[in-house]
């Protein structure tokens, strides 16, 4: 199973579209994601995941590439890690 760590800095527009793509495919080796708000930003949208869960960290203030996914690497309760952009668009399941 995987844990996908995303880390939005302020471009909860441009995640989505990629958070949209995970609940339209749901792929069966994905158990979690982990949404990181570098900085404020607008909620996200309400977005079905079915089983995958989702875990959205708030950083009090902004971190680097490397302590934004080693945050959401200690929260991941998968044996399998996968770090994406938020600009990422999956027209099919990239864990097959």
């Amino acid at each position: 199973m995987i844990g996908l760590s995303l880390v939005s800095h302020g471009q909860v527009g441009i995640a989505s579209k990629l958070l949209h793509d995970l609940a339209r495919l749901r792929p069966p080796s994905l158990a979690e994601i982990i949404y990181t708000r570098n900085i404020p930003e607008d909620p996200l949208p309400a977005i079905d995941f079915g089983p995958i869960r989702l875990t959205v960290i708030d950083n009090p203030r902004p971190k680097g590439f490397g302590a934004n996914h080693n945050a959401a690497f200690a929260r991941c309760s998968q044996p399998n890690f996968c770090i994406s952009n938020p600009d990422v668009l999956l027209p099919a399941d990239p864990f097959a």
